[in-house]
């Protein structure tokens, strides 16, 4: 139903805003409401790809579009499956950054929403467990998957599983801990993706 009613719209004006704009709403964390302004059309009513490269205007003066980020979901098992692997490393189920924030990375304990980690993947999981430590996210992307650089990954791969590993000792034992300069190098390579569109 939706997809045939947004096929005979498209939009002419829109903004986006906080929830916090409206008292008691979403007390623990915010995300975006978008108000616009749609037109009937007889043709190029919205599509998918349509919203993913529609620029979208803040109140706040920002602009972004879907399509300007990669996304590590592209590169990882999102939610559970039957697949099983030797070492065993479990991760909660991801679904948005918003969810991110509330629920937990690596766990000890297989559970109904445990991903059994492939160990050749081990790096993109822990970014998303770094993303979550370190990333300062925009309201706007609360429900995005976690954005990803697939260019550069490899630069920063191995420091990023170090720091990774050295937070969750429960699950890969003692590590030793990574040097202020690494930690850093991580946290500009997460905050560069939150600021730089794809090409």
């Amino acid at each position: 139903a939706a997809r045939s009613f947004f096929s005979q719209y498209k939009i002419l004006e829109s903004i986006v805003f906080s929830s916090h704009e409206f008292a008691d709403t979403s007390r623990t964390g915010e995300f975006p409401i978008v108000m616009a302004l749609y037109k009937r059309t007889r043709q190029d009513g919205l599509t998918r790809n349509t919203i993913l490269k529609y620029r979208f205007e803040t109140m706040e003066g920002q602009s972004f579009c879907i399509d300007d980020f990669d996304y590590i979901v592209d590169y990882i098992q999102k939610y559970p499956n039957s697949a099983r692997y030797n070492p065993e490393i479990l991760f909660y189920t991801m679904r948005d950054i918003n969810a991110l924030r509330r629920s937990r990375t690596f766990i000890q304990e297989r559970c109904a929403n445990a991903v059994d980690v492939d160990p050749r993947k081990l790096a993109y999981y822990c970014y998303v467990d770094l993303f979550k430590k370190y990333a300062s996210v925009p309201y706007w992307m609360g429900n995005f998957d976690v954005p990803f650089n697939s260019a550069n990954f490899n630069r920063y791969a191995e420091d990023i599983v170090t720091i990774s590993k050295s937070l969750h000792p429960e699950v890969f034992g003692a590590q030793t801990k990574p040097s202020d300069s690494v930690v850093q190098r991580v946290k500009n390579y997460i905050q560069g993706i939150l600021n730089v569109k794809k090409q």
